[in-house]
Protein backbone atom coordinates (compact mmCIF):
# COMPACT_ATOMS: atom_id res chain seq x y z
CA UNK A 1 0.00 0.00 0.00
CA UNK A 2 1.46 3.21 -0.95
CA UNK A 3 1.82 6.14 2.19
CA UNK A 4 0.58 9.03 1.29
CA UNK A 5 2.19 12.10 3.39
CA UNK A 6 0.34 14.60 4.74
CA UNK A 7 1.83 17.74 5.79
CA UNK A 8 1.08 19.61 8.83
CA UNK A 9 0.59 23.39 8.94
CA UNK A 10 2.81 25.38 11.38
CA UNK A 11 2.24 27.86 14.04
CA UNK A 12 3.54 31.49 12.36
CA UNK A 13 6.10 32.67 13.53
CA UNK A 14 5.32 34.73 17.12
CA UNK A 15 7.29 37.65 16.77
CA UNK A 16 9.85 39.36 19.04
CA UNK A 17 9.42 43.00 20.11
CA UNK A 18 13.47 43.08 20.04
CA UNK A 19 12.78 43.67 16.50
CA UNK A 20 10.00 45.92 16.63
CA UNK A 21 10.26 49.71 17.71
CA UNK A 22 9.71 50.03 21.37
CA UNK A 23 8.32 52.62 23.98
CA UNK A 24 5.60 52.76 25.96
CA UNK A 25 3.50 55.76 26.75
CA UNK A 26 2.67 55.51 30.62
CA UNK A 27 -0.55 57.40 31.94
CA UNK A 28 -1.80 56.83 35.89
CA UNK A 29 -5.56 57.81 36.50
CA UNK A 30 -6.38 59.07 40.17
CA UNK A 31 -8.08 55.18 41.20
CA UNK A 32 -4.83 53.71 40.46
CA UNK A 33 -5.09 52.02 36.95
CA UNK A 34 -2.38 52.31 34.92
CA UNK A 35 -2.65 52.69 31.12
CA UNK A 36 -0.30 53.06 27.85
CA UNK A 37 0.34 52.56 24.59
CA UNK A 38 3.32 51.32 22.12
CA UNK A 39 5.02 48.53 22.68
CA UNK A 40 7.48 48.07 26.19
CA UNK A 41 11.21 46.58 25.72
CA UNK A 42 9.40 43.85 27.89
CA UNK A 43 6.22 42.17 28.10
CA UNK A 44 4.15 44.19 31.51
CA UNK A 45 1.46 41.91 32.88
CA UNK A 46 -1.09 41.77 35.24
CA UNK A 47 -2.00 38.92 37.76
CA UNK A 48 -5.84 38.38 37.96
CA UNK A 49 -7.27 36.15 40.87
CA UNK A 50 -9.80 35.11 42.72
CA UNK A 51 -7.48 32.29 44.96
CA UNK A 52 -9.19 29.52 43.05
CA UNK A 53 -9.17 30.75 39.08
CA UNK A 54 -6.17 32.67 38.13
CA UNK A 55 -4.94 34.37 34.88
CA UNK A 56 -1.51 36.31 33.85
CA UNK A 57 -2.80 38.86 31.70
CA UNK A 58 0.19 40.39 29.47
CA UNK A 59 0.33 43.47 26.98
CA UNK A 60 0.15 41.11 23.91
CA UNK A 61 -2.13 38.25 25.14
CA UNK A 62 0.98 35.55 26.29
CA UNK A 63 -0.12 34.98 29.73
CA UNK A 64 -1.67 31.38 30.81
CA UNK A 65 -4.59 30.10 33.20
CA UNK A 66 -4.71 28.25 36.18
CA UNK A 67 -7.04 26.54 38.10
CA UNK A 68 -6.29 26.29 42.36
CA UNK A 69 -2.41 25.83 41.58
CA UNK A 70 -0.57 27.71 38.96
CA UNK A 71 1.93 24.50 39.00
CA UNK A 72 -0.17 21.43 38.49
CA UNK A 73 -3.64 22.90 37.69
CA UNK A 74 -2.30 24.62 34.47
CA UNK A 75 -5.17 25.11 32.06
CA UNK A 76 -2.99 26.21 28.95
CA UNK A 77 0.44 26.50 28.27
CA UNK A 78 2.77 29.38 29.54
CA UNK A 79 5.76 30.93 27.70
CA UNK A 80 8.33 32.02 29.62
CA UNK A 81 9.72 34.18 26.96
CA UNK A 82 9.00 38.18 27.50
CA UNK A 83 9.93 38.98 24.20
CA UNK A 84 7.26 36.96 22.11
CA UNK A 85 4.55 38.81 20.94
CA UNK A 86 1.80 36.05 20.93
CA UNK A 87 0.53 33.10 23.32
CA UNK A 88 -1.01 30.29 23.54
CA UNK A 89 -3.92 32.43 23.35
CA UNK A 90 -5.31 34.03 20.73
CA UNK A 91 -8.28 36.67 19.91
CA UNK A 92 -8.41 37.93 16.86
CA UNK A 93 -11.08 40.28 14.88
CA UNK A 94 -11.86 40.15 10.90
CA UNK A 95 -10.79 43.22 8.96
CA UNK A 96 -10.00 44.59 5.36
CA UNK A 97 -6.68 43.64 5.62
CA UNK A 98 -7.30 40.35 7.52
CA UNK A 99 -7.59 39.13 11.21
CA UNK A 100 -6.41 41.55 13.53
CA UNK A 101 -5.34 40.82 17.09
CA UNK A 102 -7.53 42.69 20.11
CA UNK A 103 -4.47 41.90 22.25
CA UNK A 104 -1.12 44.31 21.37
CA UNK A 105 0.94 42.82 18.92
CA UNK A 106 1.83 45.99 17.14
CA UNK A 107 1.78 48.30 19.59
CA UNK A 108 -1.33 50.38 18.25
CA UNK A 109 -3.20 48.93 21.36
CA UNK A 110 -3.99 51.15 25.00
CA UNK A 111 -3.51 48.67 27.25
CA UNK A 112 -4.93 49.88 30.94
CA UNK A 113 -4.27 46.99 34.31
CA UNK A 114 -6.61 47.89 37.09
CA UNK A 115 -7.11 46.46 40.60
CA UNK A 116 -8.64 43.30 39.37
CA UNK A 117 -8.68 43.92 35.93
CA UNK A 118 -7.19 44.83 32.49
CA UNK A 119 -8.61 46.04 29.49
CA UNK A 120 -7.43 46.49 25.62
CA UNK A 121 -8.22 48.99 23.22
CA UNK A 122 -7.56 49.32 19.87
CA UNK A 123 -9.39 50.48 16.72
CA UNK A 124 -10.44 48.10 13.55
CA UNK A 125 -11.16 49.64 10.30
CA UNK A 126 -12.26 52.45 12.21
CA UNK A 127 -14.32 51.17 14.72
CA UNK A 128 -13.58 50.93 18.54
CA UNK A 129 -13.07 47.42 19.86
CA UNK A 130 -12.40 47.40 23.47
CA UNK A 131 -11.70 43.93 25.64
CA UNK A 132 -12.20 43.29 29.22
CA UNK A 133 -10.76 40.42 31.14
CA UNK A 134 -11.24 40.08 34.82
CA UNK A 135 -12.25 36.96 37.53
CA UNK A 136 -15.28 37.43 39.23
CA UNK A 137 -15.23 36.43 42.93
CA UNK A 138 -17.92 33.98 43.04
CA UNK A 139 -16.97 31.78 39.96
CA UNK A 140 -14.15 30.05 38.53
CA UNK A 141 -13.61 31.60 35.76
CA UNK A 142 -12.07 34.01 33.46
CA UNK A 143 -14.25 36.21 31.44
CA UNK A 144 -13.60 37.98 28.16
CA UNK A 145 -16.16 41.40 28.03
CA UNK A 146 -16.21 42.57 24.22
CA UNK A 147 -17.36 45.52 23.21
CA UNK A 148 -16.99 47.55 19.87
CA UNK A 149 -19.34 50.43 17.71
CA UNK A 150 -20.86 47.67 15.44
CA UNK A 151 -20.63 44.42 14.02
CA UNK A 152 -17.84 42.18 14.12
CA UNK A 153 -16.76 38.48 13.78
CA UNK A 154 -14.46 37.16 16.67
CA UNK A 155 -12.21 34.49 16.45
CA UNK A 156 -10.64 33.01 19.91
CA UNK A 157 -8.76 29.87 20.61
CA UNK A 158 -6.44 28.40 23.12
CA UNK A 159 -4.29 25.33 23.38
CA UNK A 160 -5.19 22.88 26.39
CA UNK A 161 -3.09 21.30 28.74
CA UNK A 162 -4.86 20.83 31.66
CA UNK A 163 -2.25 19.46 33.86
CA UNK A 164 0.95 19.57 35.33
CA UNK A 165 3.04 19.20 32.58
CA UNK A 166 3.03 20.03 28.61
CA UNK A 167 3.79 16.56 28.14
CA UNK A 168 0.30 15.38 29.09
CA UNK A 169 -1.66 17.17 26.78
CA UNK A 170 -2.80 14.80 24.33
CA UNK A 171 -4.47 13.16 27.24
CA UNK A 172 -7.14 15.80 26.92
CA UNK A 173 -10.59 14.47 26.00
CA UNK A 174 -13.04 17.42 24.59
CA UNK A 175 -16.32 17.27 23.77
CA UNK A 176 -19.36 20.12 23.05
CA UNK A 177 -22.95 20.00 24.51
CA UNK A 178 -25.73 22.26 23.85
CA UNK A 179 -23.23 25.25 23.61
CA UNK A 180 -20.48 24.68 26.01
CA UNK A 181 -16.64 23.23 25.37
CA UNK A 182 -15.58 20.77 27.98
CA UNK A 183 -11.95 19.63 28.09
CA UNK A 184 -10.12 16.94 30.47
CA UNK A 185 -7.15 15.24 31.05
CA UNK A 186 -7.15 12.26 33.31
CA UNK A 187 -3.59 12.34 33.85
CA UNK A 188 -3.98 15.54 35.79
CA UNK A 189 -3.05 15.24 39.34
CA UNK A 190 -6.71 16.28 40.19
CA UNK A 191 -8.48 15.66 36.82
CA UNK A 192 -11.31 18.97 36.44
CA UNK A 193 -13.69 19.65 33.81
CA UNK A 194 -12.58 23.04 31.87
CA UNK A 195 -15.33 24.27 30.46
CA UNK A 196 -15.77 27.39 27.46
CA UNK A 197 -19.14 28.80 26.51
CA UNK A 198 -19.73 32.45 24.72
CA UNK A 199 -22.52 35.03 25.08
CA UNK A 200 -22.63 35.45 21.09
CA UNK A 201 -23.87 33.46 18.19
CA UNK A 202 -21.50 31.17 16.55
CA UNK A 203 -20.72 30.16 13.50
CA UNK A 204 -17.90 27.60 14.01
CA UNK A 205 -16.15 25.69 16.65
CA UNK A 206 -13.23 22.98 16.72
CA UNK A 207 -11.53 21.33 19.94
CA UNK A 208 -8.34 20.16 16.77
CA UNK A 209 -5.37 22.47 16.70
CA UNK A 210 -4.53 21.22 13.20
CA UNK A 211 -8.34 22.07 11.99
CA UNK A 212 -7.82 25.23 13.41
CA UNK A 213 -4.37 26.40 11.75
CA UNK A 214 -6.06 25.20 8.36
CA UNK A 215 -8.82 27.73 9.56
CA UNK A 216 -11.44 25.08 9.36
CA UNK A 217 -14.16 25.29 11.94
CA UNK A 218 -15.13 21.55 11.70
CA UNK A 219 -17.06 20.65 15.00
CA UNK A 220 -13.95 18.09 15.75
CA UNK A 221 -13.81 17.00 19.49
CA UNK A 222 -13.12 14.08 21.20
CA UNK A 223 -10.09 11.76 22.29
CA UNK A 224 -6.44 11.61 20.17
CA UNK A 225 -6.33 15.23 18.42
CA UNK A 226 -4.14 18.32 19.40
CA UNK A 227 -6.64 19.77 22.03
CA UNK A 228 -7.55 23.48 21.55
CA UNK A 229 -10.82 24.88 22.25
CA UNK A 230 -11.32 27.24 18.89
CA UNK A 231 -14.60 29.55 18.21
CA UNK A 232 -16.03 31.88 15.81
CA UNK A 233 -18.92 34.10 16.29
CA UNK A 234 -20.56 37.53 15.77
CA UNK A 235 -20.45 40.13 18.07
CA UNK A 236 -23.30 42.94 17.91
CA UNK A 237 -22.10 45.91 19.89
CA UNK A 238 -21.35 43.43 23.25
CA UNK A 239 -20.16 40.07 23.17
CA UNK A 240 -18.58 37.54 26.06
CA UNK A 241 -16.23 34.60 26.03
CA UNK A 242 -16.43 32.59 29.27
CA UNK A 243 -14.04 30.00 30.26
CA UNK A 244 -13.14 27.57 33.53
CA UNK A 245 -13.59 25.13 36.21
CA UNK A 246 -17.10 26.27 37.74
CA UNK A 247 -20.69 24.37 37.22
CA UNK A 248 -22.62 25.10 33.51
CA UNK A 249 -25.43 27.14 34.99
CA UNK A 250 -22.63 29.21 36.54
CA UNK A 251 -20.56 29.74 33.45
CA UNK A 252 -23.75 30.69 31.47
CA UNK A 253 -24.88 33.11 33.64
CA UNK A 254 -21.83 34.78 32.90
CA UNK A 255 -22.32 34.39 29.23
CA UNK A 256 -25.15 37.51 29.48
CA UNK A 257 -23.56 40.57 28.54
CA UNK A 258 -25.59 42.50 31.44
CA UNK A 259 -24.27 39.28 33.73
CA UNK A 260 -20.87 39.81 32.93
CA UNK A 261 -20.86 44.10 33.28
CA UNK A 262 -22.37 43.27 36.69
CA UNK A 263 -19.80 41.38 37.63
CA UNK A 264 -17.00 43.53 36.22
CA UNK A 265 -18.04 46.37 38.81
CA UNK A 266 -18.46 44.26 41.28
CA UNK A 267 -14.83 43.07 40.75
CA UNK A 268 -13.67 46.24 40.67
CA UNK A 269 -15.33 47.85 43.74
CA UNK A 270 -14.24 44.62 45.30
CA UNK A 271 -10.59 44.93 44.71
CA UNK A 272 -10.59 49.06 44.94
CA UNK A 273 -11.85 48.47 48.81
CA UNK A 274 -9.51 46.24 49.35
CA UNK A 275 -6.16 47.67 48.96
CA UNK A 276 -7.31 51.67 49.21
CA UNK A 277 -7.29 51.50 52.57
CA UNK A 278 -3.96 52.90 53.14
CA UNK A 279 -2.67 55.85 51.66
CA UNK A 280 0.67 57.44 51.71
CA UNK A 281 2.35 60.89 50.97
CA UNK A 282 6.26 61.12 49.60
CA UNK A 283 7.78 63.35 47.62
CA UNK A 284 8.38 60.94 44.85
CA UNK A 285 5.03 60.76 42.83
CA UNK A 286 5.96 57.18 41.55
CA UNK A 287 6.51 55.80 45.33
CA UNK A 288 2.93 57.35 45.70
CA UNK A 289 1.58 55.66 42.80
CA UNK A 290 2.85 52.40 44.38
CA UNK A 291 2.03 52.29 47.72
CA UNK A 292 -1.37 54.13 46.75
CA UNK A 293 -3.07 50.43 46.07
CA UNK A 294 -0.40 48.63 44.13
CA UNK A 295 1.86 47.22 47.05
CA UNK A 296 -1.39 45.75 48.74
CA UNK A 297 -2.98 44.75 45.66
CA UNK A 298 0.74 42.57 44.85
CA UNK A 299 0.69 41.04 48.25
CA UNK A 300 -3.02 40.05 47.76
CA UNK A 301 -3.17 39.08 44.75
CA UNK A 302 0.08 38.17 43.58
CA UNK A 303 1.68 37.06 46.43
CA UNK A 304 -1.30 35.37 48.62
CA UNK A 305 -4.02 34.25 46.20
CA UNK A 306 -1.99 33.59 42.80
CA UNK A 307 0.90 32.22 45.12
CA UNK A 308 3.37 33.08 42.18
CA UNK A 309 3.82 29.33 41.09
CA UNK A 310 4.70 30.09 37.92
CA UNK A 311 6.51 33.56 37.77
CA UNK A 312 8.30 36.14 40.25
CA UNK A 313 6.12 38.95 40.29
CA UNK A 314 8.16 41.61 42.08
CA UNK A 315 10.88 40.05 42.87
CA UNK A 316 11.52 41.52 46.15
CA UNK A 317 13.01 39.26 48.36
CA UNK A 318 11.40 40.69 51.50
CA UNK A 319 8.03 40.20 50.23
CA UNK A 320 9.01 36.41 49.21
CA UNK A 321 10.29 35.70 52.63
CA UNK A 322 6.80 37.03 54.44
CA UNK A 323 4.61 35.09 51.32
CA UNK A 324 6.47 32.11 52.60
CA UNK A 325 5.04 32.04 56.09
CA UNK A 326 1.07 32.25 54.52
CA UNK A 327 2.32 28.89 52.67
CA UNK A 328 1.03 25.55 53.70
CA UNK A 329 3.66 23.50 54.90
CA UNK A 330 6.09 21.29 52.45
CA UNK A 331 5.78 24.17 49.85
CA UNK A 332 7.22 27.23 48.86
CA UNK A 333 5.71 30.24 48.16
CA UNK A 334 5.91 30.34 44.46
CA UNK A 335 4.82 26.54 43.79
CA UNK A 336 8.31 25.21 44.77
CA UNK A 337 8.55 22.26 46.92
CA UNK A 338 10.63 22.67 49.77
CA UNK A 339 13.43 20.05 49.84
CA UNK A 340 13.32 18.06 52.76
CA UNK A 341 16.35 18.39 54.92
CA UNK A 342 19.37 20.98 55.72
CA UNK A 343 19.29 21.90 52.24
CA UNK A 344 17.03 24.96 51.40
CA UNK A 345 17.03 24.37 47.83
CA UNK A 346 13.39 24.31 46.04
CA UNK A 347 12.29 21.87 43.69
CA UNK A 348 12.02 23.08 40.32
CA UNK A 349 8.78 25.01 39.83
CA UNK A 350 9.08 26.36 36.72
CA UNK A 351 11.69 27.63 34.36
CA UNK A 352 11.74 31.29 35.80
CA UNK A 353 13.68 33.84 36.89
CA UNK A 354 13.86 32.65 40.06
CA UNK A 355 11.31 31.02 42.25
CA UNK A 356 11.75 32.99 45.47
CA UNK A 357 13.07 31.22 47.76
CA UNK A 358 16.51 32.50 49.53
CA UNK A 359 18.28 29.69 48.71
CA UNK A 360 19.96 27.93 45.36
CA UNK A 361 16.49 27.21 42.90
CA UNK A 362 17.29 24.99 40.50
CA UNK A 363 14.52 26.41 38.29
CA UNK A 364 16.67 29.69 37.95
CA UNK A 365 16.44 30.99 34.12
CA UNK A 366 18.66 33.30 32.79
CA UNK A 367 16.42 35.08 30.78
CA UNK A 368 15.27 38.57 32.41
CA UNK A 369 11.98 38.49 34.40
CA UNK A 370 8.88 40.38 32.54
CA UNK A 371 7.97 43.92 33.91
CA UNK A 372 4.60 43.42 35.79
CA UNK A 373 2.43 46.16 38.00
Amino acid sequence: MARTRRTLPLLPPPGDRRYLPTGADVHWDDDGTVSFTGLPPRAWSQVLTNGRFGFLATDAGTGHMWHRNAHTGRINRWLCDPWVLRGTETLCMASRAGAVSLFDDDGQVRVEYGFGWAAWERSVDGMSVRVTAFVPEDADARVLLIECAGRARITWHTDLVCAGRDADAPAVVTAYTDGLLTAENVRADAPTLFSAAAGMPLTGWTCDRFSFLRRQMDARAGAGLSPCFALEGTVDRQGVIVCGCDTRANLLRLTQPDEAAHALRATRERWLGAVSRLWMTTPDADMNRYLGGWAAYQALCCRLLARTSLYQNGGASRSAARARTSSPPGTCATGGTRVQGPSTACAPASRTTCCGCRGRCASTWKRPATRRF
